[in-house]
């Protein structure tokens, strides 16, 4: 007779295990669904990708003299960044409370379609909510379910039939992405239950600097088996705000929840603020030695930030602040479209604020910014109405050539002027896709979780990835969107500045390696403790140029995934 024993020996043998047939102890470590537990088998492909990683590469990696990469006196004058204050910052900014409500559209009415949008903030007192933006929004498709019970709209709200104002889609969008450029003069912190749902809706997106999600804050959300889960607005409300909202017959208002979310906010928004590292506090610098900090011990020298004005879709435009009957004039840098995956989502955003806020960053480390456009493009202005070379804020300058010279010049030479105490070879070694993919993986969280500013520029080098190759037809759409649209023209920078452009970049890596173009492209191994400045340009030949003397170059999309 076969004994429990013999079982187990051919169940080894043959290797199919079954569970029922191990003993307790040589049971597999499997949780109900059959899954390893993630953070130990991400821990363990860090290991073998490190270990795959050919010799040459480590040894370059590896080999950096960190006696070489600390800040020296010079480089600690330079005003690096400032350190997280105990102070919010929340005086800087405009805080307001947003919530939209959907319909439904296309087969089964599991299209969302935005039908009511929105927006609260703090009176002037700061103990009252009053009403910034609330109307009905006519939607762009046929109605197949108005989700009344949830939603509050019905069909006779669209006919004018409800106090509030209707206005068409392309209007509503229009409105809220002027409104959350910037209010008189402060950038807009948007708060609200969700908000991914409510921005997809409207068709924008915010920067996550100036986003606070109450769904996604930990201390309001619930313990699951394997991870946090979300929790209901009104459940929220309910016990933190003791504040009933949701239980209305008619269905919900999208004032009550976006009021029930920015409460919820602004009662931790000091704890809150301090898990974040103070991101807002850099507005709240008005002096060269409140950026003086933090730099000290430091791995990486402070960068120095360059934008294109020319070959970027940025524009300029200035308002005057109607706070306090106040005649200041704000610059404001706007963009008119945003990359969201394969489409191009409309927004104006004003990245004068997003810019700011990256100064308090302690990594990376950005000491100066500078904005720079060509004078030539205004000589058909007034000489009264032309705009000239000024500073923005502490450490952020917009420079206006003489007409004439080139932007590209001039960046060029104050690339070289930032590099000129570092000691840098020519050019790195040349390694395959495999070993790119596995440098940029090493990094702690590869899912959805938060991205800690800890992460940040965390690699040792970066990658520089250059088109020397014609390639076939079927690569042109990867190389257009890559901006390598020509052989020998351009270059693409694979770096881990953010978390969030570690992600993108890696995904860049994959893509190049799903479409097989190891023939007509290379990659070169850079050292990250050499460079001193970054550059967002989308022009190739201005590329080229910056990266063979030791820059980073960044073009539009990437610099969406840089903060």
């Amino acid at each position: 007779m076969e004994t429990k024993e013999d079982r187990e020996r051919r169940a080894k043998a043959s290797f199919r295990v079954k569970r029922s047939d191990l003993r307790p102890k040589t049971r597999s470590r499997t949780n109900r669904s059959g899954f390893h537990n993630t953070k130990r088998m991400q821990q363990q492909q860090r290991r073998i990708s490190q270990e795959t990683v050919s010799t040459r590469l480590w040894k370059f990696i590896t080999s950096f003299s960190w006696a070489g990469t600390q800040i020296t006196e010079k480089e600690l004058s330079s005003e690096a960044c400032l350190e997280g204050t105990q102070q919010d910052g929340l005086d800087e900014v405009v805080v307001v409370g947003m919530d939209c409500e959907m319909v439904g559209a296309g087969r089964g009415g599991y299209e969302s379609l935005l039908a009511r949008c929105s927006i609260v903030m703090y009176s002037g007192d700061q103990n009252q909510v009053k009403t910034l933006y609330d109307k009905i929004v006519q939607p762009t498709k046929r109605v197949v379910d108005y989700r009344t019970q949830w939603s509050g709209i019905t069909k006779e709200m669209f006919q004018g039939e409800s106090p509030l104002p209707v206005v068409s889609f392309a209007v509503c969008r229009n409105e809220v992405s002027q409104l959350f450029a910037s209010i008189d003069g402060k950038p807009v912190v948007v708060v609200g239950h969700a908000l991914k749902n409510d921005f997809d809706a409207l068709g924008l997106r915010h920067p996550s600097a100036f986003t606070r999600d109450t769904s996604t804050y930990r201390p309001y959300m619930r313990k699951g088996r394997f991870r946090m889960m979300q929790r209901k607005l009104s459940h929220l409300c309910e016990e933190e705000l003791d504040l009933s909202i949701q239980n209305s017959s008619s269905g919900h208002s999208s004032v009550e929840d976006a009021t029930g979310a920015f409460q919820l906010y602004w009662k931790r928004r000091n704890e809150w603020e301090q898990s974040l590292g103070y991101p807002l506090a850099s507005l709240k610098a008005d002096s060269i030695e409140d950026l003086k900090r933090k730099r000290i011990g430091q791995k990486w020298a402070p960068l120095t930030l360059y934008l294109d004005g020319c070959n970027l879709p940025l524009g300029m435009r200035t308002t005057r602040d109607t706070n306090n009957n106040s005649d200041k004039v704000s610059l404001q840098l706007i963009s008119k479209t945003f990359a969201q995956g394969t489409q191009e989502i409309c927004s104006k955003t004003d990245w004068v604020p997003i810019l700011k806020s990256s100064l308090v960053s302690s990594s990376p480390a950005i000491s100066k910014i500078v904005v720079m456009f060509d004078g030539a493009n205004f000589k058909h202005m007034n000489e009264n109405k032309r705009p000239t070379s000024r500073e923005v804020s502490n450490h952020m300058h917009l420079e206006i050539t003489d007409i004439g010279t080139e932007v590209d010049d001039v960046i060029v030479e104050r690339c070289i002027q930032d590099h000129q105490h570092v000691r840098r070879a020519s050019s790195g070694p040349i390694i395959d896709i495999d070993e790119a993919i596995s440098l940029l993986e090493n990094m702690s969280d590869l899912g959805f979780g938060a991205m800690d500013e800890t992460e940040n520029d965390s690699l040792l080098s970066f990658i520089i990835v250059r088109r020397n190759g014609g390639g076939s037809k079927t690569h042109r759409k990867l190389f257009d969107k890559l901006n390598l649209r020509r052989p020998e023209e351009g270059a693409l920078c694979l770096t881990g500045l953010t978390v969030r452009l570690q992600k993108n970049s890696l995904r860049i890596a994959r893509e190049l390696k799903h479409a097989r173009v190891h023939g007509v492209v290379e990659y070169e191994l850079r050292q990250r403790r050499m460079v001193r400045s970054v550059c967002i340009t989308d022009d190739v030949l201005l590329a080229d140029r910056l990266v063979k003397n030791g820059s980073i170059v960044l073009n539009y999309k990437q610099l969406q995934q840089f903060f």
